[in-house]
């Protein structure tokens, strides 16, 4: 009776409702063990790199920039800064870790290596700079020359003025003054001194000039007379003030074409040197006034010499010109020109469109005559024209 009883009570659907209570159970019992395990994270990012005057010898902080692509974080500090043992506050990613956070010497690139969470890696290369500051530039200089007699006492220069050839202003060096002091290298650190608008290092034994001479941009006189410098950088042409150059009785065999960029200039002093071409780049520099180029090895003048509208003296004594380019004629505000001590055979007619000229010196040359137009012309203040020739040289 009892089992009629039981069978009739547990219908299918009550066998369905059970069997879906055991998938229910099942299920939560499989997953209250079973959670997935999170995932790691790859974020390697430096997202702040400071130097903190807190920490660091410096009167301002300095927040570095930072270049995600290339990986690069770079700052400059202030001026005289030492940057031999400078500590940066660095932050990165969650849960990533740095490979340093002590003091470092970044006077070379220095790399800190960022790793993720989940083991990868990133590297960011880190560039500090620092100008130097004027005491430091000068130091350089006598660093870079052991045997100088520049007698200069940097532990007790308290005003840098006060230095033998130096003047400054606002504590700015502005003038530079070194003659026959045995200087042989003129070091890199030069092209801190942006100050600096005078600058005569002659009677010296300099062989060459480095690449910062470039960066004085506000230079208007530079004098490198009587040394032994064969040739020059192409950042000469970079001194867009420059007005004085002198470069007499070096070893110079050639000019960059980069000194025809030097549209201030109005003085050069190419004398005693090596020089066998003046190039054409010459005739841009528009407001050239007086050119000496005497006791090189000159064969030819070039024509864009008539381009020198401004010019008022030249002088090429003592080289190997055998000829002088009718486009000279176009100087119409040249009151000098010495040829003296040359192989010239002939000066052309068109000299005597020069009416300012005053000097004419053709002195010990092979010329047989001088063009009348020549010997006709007068000046334009009235003045006879001075010609200086060899005896029995006529007009023709």
């Amino acid at each position: 009776m009892r089992n009629i009883y039981f069978t009739n009570y547990i219908t299918p659907k009550h066998v369905f409702s059970l069997l879906c209570l055991i998938v229910v159970l099942f299920s939560f019992g499989c997953s209250k063990g079973d959670d997935p395990i999170p995932e790691k994270s790859s974020e390697k990012k430096i997202t702040s790199f400071v130097f903190l005057l807190t920490n660091n010898p410096i009167d301002v902080n300095v927040v570095a920039t930072i270049d995600e692509v290339s990986k690069t974080i770079s700052a400059t500090m202030p001026r005289g800064t030492n940057i031999k043992g400078l500590l940066p506050e660095i932050k990165i990613s969650k849960q990533a870790t740095i490979d340093f956070d002590t003091a470092r010497d970044f006077t070379d690139p220095v790399d800190y290596t960022i790793t993720a969470e989940d083991g990868s890696k990133a590297v960011y290369t880190v560039n500090i700079s620092a100008p130097l500051s004027q005491k430091q530039v000068l130091q350089a200089i006598l660093d870079a020359n052991p045997g100088n007699t520049l007698g200069w006492d940097m532990d007790n220069a308290v005003d840098l003025g006060n230095l033998d050839g130096v003047s400054t202003d606002n504590g700015s060096v502005v003038e530079l003054y070194i003659h026959s002091k045995n200087i042989s290298v003129l070091p890199k650190e030069i092209g801190e001194l942006v100050s600096l608008d005078l600058l005569v290092i002659k009677g010296n034994q300099l062989s060459t000039l480095p690449p910062e001479i470039g960066k004085l941009v506000n230079l208007s006189n530079l004098n490198l007379s009587s040394n032994q410098i064969a040739s020059l950088p192409t950042e000469i042409g970079q001194l867009e003030n420059l007005e004085y150059l002198n470069l007499f009785g070096n070893e110079l065999t050639n000019l960059p074409t980069a000194i025809g960029r030097l549209k201030r200039l109005s003085q050069l002093d190419l004398r005693e040197n090596e020089l066998d071409t003046i190039l054409p780049v010459l005739g841009q520099l528009n407001n050239l006034e007086l050119l000496f180029a005497d006791g090189n090895r000159l064969i030819t003048l070039p024509t864009e010499i008539g381009q020198m509208s401004n010019m008022v003296s030249m002088s090429f004594d003592s080289n190997n010109i055998v000829s002088v380019p009718p486009e000279i004629g176009q100087l119409t505000s040249l009151e000098s020109l010495s040829l003296e001590d040359n192989t010239i055979l002939e000066i052309p007619k068109e000299m005597g469109l020069m009416t300012n000229l005053i000097y004419l010196n053709l002195w010990n040359n092979p010329l047989r005559n001088v063009p009348q137009s020549v010997c006709d012309l007068q000046s334009g203040n009235g003045g006879v024209l001075f010609l200086r020739t060899n005896i029995g040289v006529g007009c023709n």
